[in-house]
């Protein structure tokens, strides 16, 4: 089984800027937490560098092109698009193109936790699941819970069960402590289609546990942030 962690951040996301770590110190983190697969999923549009291919494959792991869309105000996650692709979809429609490639993935990321837009009251895709629920492979389950708060994934994995989705579960690391608490294993080879293949498949299992207080206080400090709140509430 293949340790993955598809939904990550770094220094050089366009948006998240009081993010610290470089993607070499994600990938090198990443490497002693024992993962294979990993992709970095800056907001928006594809950063992706070849030395930072390199990087994780002499380390034993295969890093995979990908992004943290904006389409129609909500947050996807899109898997091996070219920059030029993830620029050309501007309405969910536009996904009806790449549905089921064997090449491309489509995850709706974190679908039901309320991340506040001034345009319709949430960037989370949850709300409009069932109008894409024929181009998405997956939904997310999120890294932001306690055991005592966690209705948001409990609607994710709802959804997902009556559209016949798999469920995959991610970091979405912002700051490296954040690894290693909610992932994938997957049930495939370290090869682009064959992971993709295993998800839509569901042969995957999450490994996931609730967050401490002091890491749900830490986080959500981290949120309070200015840079962070005016992020949040853009359209």
């Amino acid at each position: 089984m293949l340790q993955a962690d598809m939904h990550m951040h770094t220094n050089r996301d366009p948006e998240d800027s009081w993010i610290t770590h470089t993607p070499e110190q994600l990938i090198d983190h990443a490497a002693a937490l024992g993962f294979d697969v990993l992709s970095i999923t800056h907001h928006r549009r594809v950063i992706f560098e070849q030395s930072w291919a390199r990087r994780a494959k002499k380390l034993g792991m295969l890093l995979i092109p990908g992004t943290e869309a904006r389409i129609e105000g909500k947050d996807i996650l899109l898997y091996n698009f070219t920059p030029k692709e993830v620029y050309d979809v501007r309405v969910l429609s536009d996904l009806n193109a790449y549905a089921k490639r064997r090449d491309r993935l489509i995850v709706a990321a974190h679908p039901f936790y309320p991340i506040p837009s001034l345009r319709d009251g949430t960037h989370s895709c949850g709300l409009v699941l069932q109008r894409i629920k024929h181009v998405v492979d997956a939904v997310e389950y999120c890294h932001f819970y306690a055991r005592l708060f966690n209705g948001f994934n409990r609607l994710a994995v709802w959804a997902a069960g009556r559209y016949g989705l798999p469920v995959v579960a991610n970091s979405d690391s912002h700051a490296l402590s954040y690894m290693g608490s909610n992932y994938t294993l997957i049930n495939a080879n370290k090869d682009v289609r064959s992971i993709f293949a295993a998800i839509r498949a569901g042969k995957i299992k999450i490994v996931t546990r609730p967050r401490t207080s002091g890491e749900l206080f830490k986080l959500g400090w981290n949120l309070l942030s200015p840079k962070v709140l005016k992020k949040l509430v853009a359209p």
